[in-house]
């Protein structure tokens, strides 16, 4: 519930101040059906919670009848949060771009994305801002790395770790699309790497 999380918040921005920023997104349906919590609209999810959260850290009452939560004029007790800290959102497809784009501080991009989706992603946030007369909305890609002094160690530390991320997006279709469209993985390859995967044999060659 957006006040559950604005009170960690307001703890963290106790600790923290202005190095604080928030990332949020709508979650994957597949997952939340695990924990029973509605996936969709993840649109409509992600807006109604970022607006919560700004106005309950601002001193002010929400009241709301959402897709996930119903408020009624709730507010947070105690000092108010100066200033409300920057929020971003994840964002894959393009309405989720444009929309971080519109109407959020920034956007974060899933890890397992290309360069090519990456640059595609930033393209869609910037014009979004641009149309709706904002200055540019910061877009973040965060990478999975590891360091090693033996460089070839610390690929085969990533190759398991990228094997097993796309292992378990593959069968998750918007996920799985980052793969087909963005770069040379192909299904008959995902599937093989799946299999390798699941079965713990080794990777190298795929």
């Amino acid at each position: 519930h957006p006040a559950s999380l604005a009170m960690d918040l307001r703890t963290l921005l106790d600790l923290g101040g202005e190095r604080v920023i928030v990332g949020i997104g709508a979650g994957v349906a597949e997952r939340a059906r695990l924990v029973a919590q509605q996936a969709a609209p993840p649109l409509r999810i992600v807006d109604e919670s970022v607006q919560a959260l700004r106005t309950l850290l601002a001193g002010g009452a929400v009241t709301q009848e959402g897709v996930l939560h119903a408020s009624r004029e709730l507010r947070l007790t105690g000092e108010v949060s100066e200033p409300v800290p920057p929020i971003y959102v994840a964002a894959v497809g393009p309405k989720a771009l444009s929309q971080a784009g519109r109407r959020m501080d920034g956007a974060v991009l899933t890890m397992m994305c290309s360069r090519a989706h990456a640059r595609w992603a930033a393209e869609q946030v910037s014009r979004a801002a641009a149309e709706a007369g904002r200055d540019p909305v910061p877009v973040v890609a965060y990478l999975p790395i590891a360091v090693d002094a033996d460089g070839a160690r610390a690929k085969d530390r990533m190759r398991h770790v990228l094997a097993w991320f796309i292992a378990r997006w593959s069968v998750v279709e918007f996920l799985s699309r980052l793969f087909l469209d963005w770069s040379d993985l192909d299904e008959e390859r995902m599937a093989r790497i799946r299999a390798a995967v699941d079965a713990g044999e080794p990777l190298d060659a795929l």
